[in-house]
């Protein structure tokens, strides 16, 4: 709290701080959208008035808004990722690297605590087309790398570390997070590359292997956050969810996912993400087992 000091011995829980910085995030939401977003653009205004939005964050591939998007992070972060953790062996080997300590936090808090914070960039990197006699469309490209200078900032740094006590060495583990948290999705290009496209078939190929050993190499010693961080944001672009162990398994279920959609009065388009959801969940579980595995020798 502003004013009192911060026993950097007992430093405050990570769920209170995350709280915290969920409670605030409407506003700054708000302040970031109209200062860098062109507001004669009215989609742009939209997004102002409602950052939390559905209709104004990427309807075809979430189900919530940005916000509510990230609280849904979060709580798929604490509840539902050490379950897949467990569930495919890897939760002892996550934990020890996640269990590492910066200052007094560890990196499952601090993990914790970006969440509030990973999306902050769509607020300012926000590309929008707009077509006469048709609607706008726009995108949110370099969102991630936008939201860790954000964190970035003197006066944002200078906000976590008074009112938050994070010191600067957590805070720069923070901006990495949150820059990071989608790194695994480019490992599409290479499913592209591959005419495999990105399914389940790609997930178990040689060409997935080789982008994941690429992309490991690339982020040494931050293997498990992209792994845990890509898959709880993946859980949360919608809560309607399908299983399937090969790709012939996916087209079948279409019906019902339009079925489920429609009752629930969601996009019909949103059944590319519900379809999308197990080849992702995939990626995640393939990419941690092979990291784990790599610390066995």
């Amino acid at each position: 709290m502003e004013g009192k000091s911060i026993d950097r011995e007992q430093p405050r829980d990570a769920r209170e701080i995350t709280e915290g910085l969920f409670g605030r995030l409407p506003e700054i939401a708000k302040q970031l959208s109209a200062k860098y977003l062109d507001q004669t653009i009215e989609t742009n205004r939209r997004l102002t008035e409602n950052p939390d939005d559905p209709a104004e964050h990427q309807p075809n591939w979430h189900q919530w808004g940005i916000i509510t998007h990230s609280q849904k992070v979060g709580q798929y972060f604490r509840e539902d990722v050490p379950q897949y953790l467990k569930q495919w062996g890897v939760d002892e080997k996550v934990t020890e690297h996640m269990d590492e300590r910066i200052g007094n936090r560890t990196k499952w808090e601090l993990v914790e605590i970006s969440v509030p914070l990973h999306d902050l960039g769509k607020f300012v990197e926000r590309q929008v087309r707009e077509k006469k006699g048709k609607q706008a469309k726009w995108n949110y490209v370099g969102h991630e790398k936008k939201s860790g200078e954000i964190v970035r900032w003197p006066a944002f740094t200078d906000m976590l570390q008074r009112e938050y006590g994070l010191t600067r060495e957590q805070i720069e583990y923070v901006a990495q997070c949150v820059e990071r948290h989608y790194e695994l999705a480019n490992i599409r290009d290479a499913a592209i590359q591959s005419k495999k496209g990105f399914s389940l078939e790609f997930v178990e190929s040689d060409d997935f292997a080789r982008a994941s050993e690429k992309l490991a190499g690339n982020f040494k010693e931050f293997e498990p956050e992209l792994g845990i961080y890509y898959l709880a944001d993946s859980l949360a672009k919608t809560d309607v969810r399908i299983t399937a162990e090969r790709d012939e398994d996916i087209p079948p279920q279409e019906p019902m996912i339009l079925q489920t959609l429609s009752e629930r009065g969601l996009s019909p388009k949103l059944a590319n993400a519900v379809k999308q959801n197990p080849v992702s969940i995939a990626s995640a579980r393939k990419f941690l087992q092979t990291w784990a595995e790599s610390q066995e020798s």
